[in-house]
């Protein structure tokens, strides 16, 4: 029986999460992690040598073809040197404002005046300069031609010079032109600077006139708003405000002052109302102080006396109640006199308080006119200041104006050129031999680079998988193995290659394959397994045969069911009879009871059949979307170990997304040359989507070998694998 498995993810799981690990079997582990991008470039190259040569030989022909057609030119050139700024007089900058001479680069200010040189005027002064250069006859109109279409201006990087280049395929006609070139460069640098000095004081005349009637417009603007505002009375108002408050202030002051000390005053006189004891205590300034002091001194005098009598006599004595009642009278007059200075104290507390509050109420009224006040004359002066501000902008204008008239006027008169002949034209060289050398392996080398180019392009539009590792980060699934391609054996033959090469290479490959299936670490067990591909001829036919064949050879009861109900092939591949069972007509007409008919025995010992004929009075569809599939699926469930189903394309049909719900993991087969990058991947993200158990691909018809795409094998081991198979008589089965 089948070992038990886990049934895999529904969605396509990483290389890294997949039931097994490990190197599929044809390829080393080193080739299978190294594979990317340089291997894939490295592999369009070769594959695609025809595009390279072809490229390469169209490149060198339009090379030599050009080089054959074009007459032999010379060159001549000559220094030029343009200075950054105009002539200064004493040094004062020039009023030309549309030379850009001030917030430009000196770069930006020469490519300016090389495009100037480019211009119609210039070579109309090359033509005028060639005429009056030449000794000879008149140049042929032709020849003039000639010379100003070769004429040419560079600027020289980091330099002030300028390079007047002319090629033309007479050498003396190259040295003319260029000598003539920077002539007629001179010659309109000083044009352009007469042009722009005349045009500078007629603009800047003009534009003295606009400026005076602004500044006399702001001027007047100026003096109606000093007027109109009364700015001089305000200013006046404000000085005497000021003044009338600070008067007020010193008379608070005072006031308080002299409050704080009626109120100690007040105090005093409380105390001593207190305790007459401390009469003494009280201030110069206290009214009626001498009463007072009299009063108490009349009533310590009598408290004396009455204090004698009471050492002599009982408190009923007469004289000492003659006593007691002086005292009471005597201090009667006391409280008297002290009441009557506490009012008088009171009073004048009172009065310095109303005083105070009327002199507060005089500063804030004045405090609040002098604010109202200052903001009115901030507002006036703010006005003011923005129209004086203008006055000064105006006057400055007007004044830098005629300055640079004048300036304007003085330019006008010089005729300092600032571009001057440095060096006359030399022969700099022609089209010789190492030049067309040059041209030819140019030529040589972009027809090279675009034959690269084209097959790398080819490489990509084609979509093709390069290398394992390639493979599985596409899809997501692990590789379980490489089958070689089988030369000189058909399609029916390969499907029993395991079966009539038992030690070839196919053999092997299968032979791991199965291992790796069979130990997967996937739950629950696969008994039903299905082998589907993207695209016809991927070889999905022969990996299930093979497949079968394998894995009942090694003991396990294998059934091979063909499901492809509209080209069915497993049939052919076993040599099953064509009058036989067939599995449309059975499912076709509902006969469970006949799936037990349906499987034939093969040559191999534990390995069933189910073939399978396509039929015009069943609909293929109708029948993969009726119960008695699951029906047949769960019989054969019953009856074996390991059901492999055989199903057509997915990219033809949806056959095999149907089957995948009832198998328990999906094989995918891939075929080199057929399969396609988002042709796969759109079938394994379709499976997914729908649950199906997707457990690795197996690529078919691989090429073993040196250059193979997908493999490095040694065709060595190879030869010597043969040896090792058939030591004595070479027999190769």
């Amino acid at each position: 029986m089948i070992p038990t498995t886990e049934l895999p993810s529904a969605s396509p799981p990483p290389p890294t999460s997949a039931p097994y690990a490990g190197t599929p079997y044809g390829l080393s582990p080193q080739d299978s992690a190294g594979a990317g991008s340089l291997r894939r470039l490295l592999s369009a190259v070769v594959r695609k040598w025809y595009l390279i040569v072809l490229s390469t030989g169209l490149g060198s022909s339009v090379a030599w073809f050009y080089l054959s057609t074009i007459p032999e030119r010379y060159s001549a050139e000559s220094l030029i040197e343009m200075s950054v700024r105009r002539p200064r007089i004493a040094s004062l900058k020039g009023a030309i404002s549309e030379d850009a001479d001030l917030g430009s680069s000196g770069e930006e200010i020469f490519n300016t005046r090389i495009q100037k040189f480019m211009g119609t005027r210039l070579r109309g002064l090359v033509a005028v300069q060639l005429q009056a250069a030449t000794n000879q006859p008149l140049l042929l109109r032709e020849q003039i031609q000639e010379i100003l279409h070769g004429v040419q201006f560079a600027l020289i990087r980091r330099t002030y010079l300028v390079r007047a280049s002319c090629g033309t395929t007479d050498p003396l006609l190259s040295l003319a032109g260029a000598n003539a070139a920077a002539e007629a460069a001179v010659q309109l640098a000083m044009e352009q600077n007469r042009l722009s000095a005349d045009g500078a004081v007629t603009w800047l005349e003009q534009q003295v006139n606009q400026q005076q009637k602004i500044l006399d417009k702001i001027t007047q603007k100026v003096t109606t708003f000093r007027e109109t505002t009364h700015l001089d009375a305000c200013t006046d108002e404000k000085a005497a405000l000021q003044a009338s408050l600070m008067g007020v202030n010193a008379q608070l002051t005072q006031l308080d002052g002299a409050r704080i000390l009626a109120d100690k005053l007040l105090a005093a006189i409380s105390k001593v109302k207190l305790d007459p004891k401390r009469v003494g205590d009280l201030p110069d300034t206290t009214p009626r102080r001498d009463e007072i002091v009299q009063s108490v001194a009349r009533w310590l005098l009598a408290v004396q006396e009455r204090d004698g009598l009471l050492a002599k006599y009982t408190p009923d004595h007469p004289d000492v109640i003659a006593r007691a009642t002086t005292i009471a009278a005597l201090g009667e007059q006391v409280t008297d006199a002290i009441k009557r200075a506490q009012n008088t104290a009171a009073a004048n507390v009172h009065l310095l308080e109303q005083q105070t509050e009327g002199l507060r109420a005089s500063i804030e009224k004045q405090t609040g006119l002098l604010s109202a006040l200052e903001s009115k004359l901030l507002r006036i002066q703010s006005e003011l200041g923005g129209l004086e501000r203008e006055q000064t902008v105006a006057e400055l204008g007007y004044k830098g104006l005629l300055t640079r008239i004048e300036e304007a006027r003085l330019a006008a008169d010089e005729n300092t050129a600032t571009v001057k002949v440095v060096e006359p034209a030399v022969l700099v060289g022609g089209s010789g031999p190492s030049q067309r050398t040059f041209l030819l392996l140019l030529g040589l080398l972009l027809g090279l680079a675009g034959g690269v180019s084209l097959a790398l392009l080819v490489e990509l539009l084609e979509d093709r998988f390069i290398g394992t590792d390639d493979l599985e980060r596409a899809v997501g699934l692990p590789v379980l193995g490489l089958v070689p391609r089988l030369n000189g054996k058909d399609r029916h033959a390969t499907g029993r290659v395991v079966e009539t090469d038992r030690f070839g290479r196919g053999a092997e490959v299968f032979a791991g394959i199965r291992s790796k299936i069979l130990s997967a670490t996937t739950s629950p067990r696969i008994v039903c397994l299905l082998v589907t591909s993207a695209a016809p001829r991927e070889g999905k036919t022969v990996t299930a045969a093979n497949l079968a064949l394998s894995c009942a050879r090694s003991g396990i009861k294998t059934l091979l069911v063909d499901f492809d109900l509209r080209r069915p092939a497993v049939g052919k591949v076993f040599g099953l009879p064509t009058d036989g069972p067939c599995l449309m007509d059975v499912l076709g007409r509902k006969k469970s009871e006949s799936f037990a008919g349906l499987a034939q025995p093969t040559d191999c010992a534990d390995l069933s059949v189910i073939g399978n004929r396509a039929s015009s009075e069943f609909s293929a569809a109708e029948i993969m979307g009726s119960k008695v599939v699951k029906e047949f699926i769960a019989w054969a469930r019953s009856s074996c170990d390991l059901v492999i189903l055989d199903s057509p394309p997915f990219g033809v049909v949806s056959d095999a997304l149907v089957l995948a719900g009832m198998a328990d993991a999906v094989l995918f087969v891939n075929r080199p040359g057929i399969s396609h990058r988002r042709m796969l991947r759109s079938m394994i993200e379709e499976f997914g989507d729908a649950g199906a158990p997707l457990l690795g691909v197996v690529v078919n018809g691989v090429k073993f070998g040196r250059l193979s795409a997908l493999t490095h094998y040694d065709y060595l081991h190879g030869r010597a694998y043969q040896t090792y198979k058939y030591p004595a008589t070479g027999d190769k089965g």
